[in-house]
């Protein structure tokens, strides 16, 4: 009796030990059918250079303004003018960021590129820069248009940009990640993740593009403010 209890122990021991095995391996397989599914790469077309031109040549642009201010000879408050140039500064330092310029200049991007594309602006620029640095000049106690009446129309425009720019990436990233999840693709669904990570890409890009775009205005208007020419 002893030696059938031990015989048919084995036995459950092997069988449990193959059931074990042959899910860890269909879990491995199932992960490496979805890398393939999900490592597709989009080829950028030459326009996309034409925009990276402009990105740069804008940025160049915005550091212009905020250096061609000497407040050391302004006539305006020292003190205002003085945190809203750190800020300027600040937020360039964050979106001039060679990690973005790098997937950037790329012939080609994957997903984990548009991933950390989106997650370098949703935390160096959205966060970093237009949170912490320029909405703080918005505020009711920490406005630097308090002593500048005439420029105090200026705080809803800034506003509206900001919220409008800080959170518009989030989506993408839940669609990267609902994508990452284990699945078995359909070609109408492998088309869907390309498709998406081509919208995605673009998606960031123009967001980006809009961010420098304000940046630039906001450079302008720090330019007027001191009495400089614009």
């Amino acid at each position: 009796m002893k030696k059938i209890l031990v015989e048919y122990s084995n036995i459950m021991a092997y069988t449990i030990s193959g059931l074990v095995f042959g899910f860890a391996f269909f879990l491995l397989f199932l992960n490496l059918y979805h890398y393939k599914d999900v490592n597709d790469l989009y080829n950028k077309q030459d326009s996309d250079y034409q925009i990276n031109t402009e990105i740069k040549e804008k940025i160049n642009k915005i550091n212009e303004n905020i250096n061609s201010v000497n407040l050391n000879i302004t006539n305006q408050n020292y003190t205002n003018l003085s945190v809203f140039q750190t800020k300027l500064n600040i937020c360039m330092d964050k979106i001039s960021n060679s990690k973005l310029d790098n997937i950037l200049q790329k012939e080609t991007v994957s997903i984990s590129d548009v991933y950390e594309m989106q997650q370098f602006y949703k935390i160096d620029i959205a966060n970093e820069c237009l949170v912490k640095q320029l909405y703080g000049l918005t505020t009711e106690d920490n406005s630097i248009f308090g002593s500048m009446p005439v420029y105090k129309s200026t705080i809803p425009f800034m506003e509206d940009n900001i919220n409008g720019l800080k959170g518009s990436t989030d989506y993408i990233e839940k669609i990267i990640k609902n994508n990452s999840s284990y699945n078995f693709t359909s070609r109408s669904t492998k088309d869907n993740i390309y498709d998406q990570l081509k919208d995605s890409y673009y998606s960031i890009l123009y967001d980006y593009v809009n961010v420098v775009d304000f940046m630039y205005d906001t450079s302008v208007l720090y330019k007027n403010m001191a009495g400089g020419n614009i």
